[in-house]
């Protein structure tokens, strides 16, 4: 299996042909809807066999395929580094990394339930069932989540008790984390609604999903992470946080105390997109080279084996031109590419971002879209494995990302617990 992008001018049967697969196979392999795609289109392509072509190199064809160098080159030992056109490859089997995956339920939201969990098959080890929504007196509001608990375990996977600072308007609220931080009767609380509800519904574990902490709360948020841990009686504690390099870059991170948070959490959760986002210019969502300074970072300070690495499972359109009102639309990364199928524009693509983008018009405006595709996907699922971390995850379980369900399939053997 390897990557291939559409040429100008093709249709899907004539990739398939370049390649000696049938088309019903990409389709299959790709989740497609049908047999459209468009120029610049990355597809998985069923195949061991490579056909050299122009500006490819060893290393490369190992990054599109999920490899590493080390392993092509063994598959193919008469390869030298000048390569030519026309030379064929064989392509290993990518070595799947032992790891766990997390994924976001969010059945706050409209139109997501329990039932979209089946479309990620068995690659799940958790889901997180967001959100109970906390207060600042350490009050809980609890989500419709039968459904989706049964869901979770059918798949499978452990159900995690997601636990969101969020308001209903989906601002993520410092001052109700303040709130049962700060107070010893909030706190308490809180801890007790959440043991509670695990005995009561029968979830795995908890995730803490708290975030926009003031700076001056990080001390004591990683403490209230101690006790609660410390009552959990064996039960998972995975900890959502904000991505960052630093400790000043970011002030929506300042408060997530990364070394502080790994030493007391079971799993600590890297929420690594959003770095453009709704109410911003357009731009890549999990842009590659600043997705792995956050890892970089994250491993000084975290052990390795706590670390799942977050990717999106969505893209962005932004009207253009950009001003300060202008609000981005969510598309589920499979409607993205779709929309540039449907709209027949060319699909470009981002090398430092590994992310996809295009341009269309549309009732007079013009649209421009970023979105993640196989490309993206396997550059971070390799990234993990080279960095030896615990694993992988997603917002959110209700898009459609039919490249990535294959990937997580074809890279991860994925851990159950």
């Amino acid at each position: 299996m390897f990557v291939d992008v559409v040429r100008p001018g093709e249709d899907l049967a004539a990739v398939a042909r370049r390649h000696g697969v049938t088309p019903e196979a990409i389709i299959e392999l790709n989740g497609l809807p049908g047999p459209g795609v468009t120029a610049g289109q990355a597809l998985l392509i069923p195949s061991n066999r490579y056909v050299v072509q122009p500006g490819d190199s060893l290393f490369r064809i190992a990054e599109r395929s999920g490899v590493t160098l080390a392993a092509l080159r063994r598959a193919n030992p008469r390869a030298g580094e000048q390569l030519s056109v026309g030379q064929v490859l064989r392509i290993p089997p990518p070595p799947r990394y032992r790891g766990e995956v997390i994924g976001y339920l969010p059945v706050l939201e409209p139109g997501v339930t329990g039932a979209d969990i089946a479309r990620w098959g068995p690659n799940l080890t958790y889901v997180a069932i967001f959100a109970y929504r906390v207060d600042a007196s350490g009050n809980l509001t609890a989500p419709d989540d039968t459904e989706a608990i049964r869901a979770t375990y059918a798949a499978g996977a452990q159900p995690l008790m997601s636990v969101a600072n969020v308001e209903p308007t989906g601002r993520f609220s410092p001052a109700i984390a303040r709130g049962f931080i700060t107070q010893p009767q909030a706190r308490e609380r809180l801890i007790q609604g959440i043991l509670r509800t695990l005995d009561q519904k029968g979830y795995a574990g908890v995730d803490m999903d708290i975030e926009n902490i003031d700076r001056s709360e990080r001390a004591g948020y990683v403490d209230f992470l101690r006790e609660l841990k410390g009552r959990l009686g064996g039960r998972l504690l995975n900890v959502a946080v904000a991505p960052k390099w630093d400790e000043e870059t970011f002030a929506y991170a300042r408060g997530h105390d990364y070394a502080g948070i790994g030493e007391v959490a079971d799993r600590v959760y890297l929420m690594n997109y959003e770095f453009h986002w709704v109410g911003g210019p357009p731009g890549a969502i999990g842009p590659f080279n600043l997705v792995r300074r956050v890892l970089l970072y994250a491993a000084s300070l975290i052990p390795r084996g706590k670390i799942l690495a977050g990717m999106p499972a969505y893209g962005y359109e932004w009207p253009l031109p950009d001003t300060p009102e202008s609000r981005a639309r969510t598309l589920s990364q499979a409607e993205a590419v779709n929309l540039a199928v449907r709209q027949g524009v060319p699909i470009r693509f981002s090398e430092p971002d590994r992310e996809a983008w295009f341009r269309y018009r549309a009732d007079g405006q013009e649209r421009e879209v970023w979105t993640p595709d196989a490309r993206s996907y396997i550059a971070k699922l390799a990234l993990v494995r080279d960095l030896g971390l615990a694993g992988t995850g997603m917002w959110h379980l209700g898009f459609s990302a039919p490249q990535l369900v294959t990937l997580l399939s074809r890279m991860l053997q994925v851990v159950k617990r």
